[in-house]
């Protein structure tokens, strides 16, 4: 679990809670594959069942599911955006 620490920042992960993305927290709670990209620290995040795990960028997620969902926010970043076509062009060839 994501440990705040004095300054605001998380020790082990994204505080999806301050993203608002009550979808993500549901998918922990479901045993779902979760994965994450944190834009404030430009790093993919990935759900283990007990702690996040931090990604390499050479060990991005690939999409692999037939069904999956996905979410976002209201401000995006260039890194996001850079994320997300990464995430794409993984999972389904560029």
């Amino acid at each position: 679990m994501a440990l705040e620490t004095p300054d605001g920042d998380f020790e082990h992960g994204p505080d999806l809670a301050s993203l608002e993305v009550p979808g993500a927290e549901f998918a922990k709670l479901c045993n779902k594959p979760l994965h994450v990209f944190d834009q404030e620290k430009s790093s993919w995040f990935t759900w283990s069942g007990e702690d996040w795990e931090k990604r390499t960028s050479a060990n991005g997620p690939i999409i692999g599911h037939a069904h999956v969902t996905g979410t976002g926010t209201w401000t995006m970043q260039a890194n996001g955006t850079r994320a997300t076509d990464e995430l794409f062009d993984r999972s389904f060839g560029a």
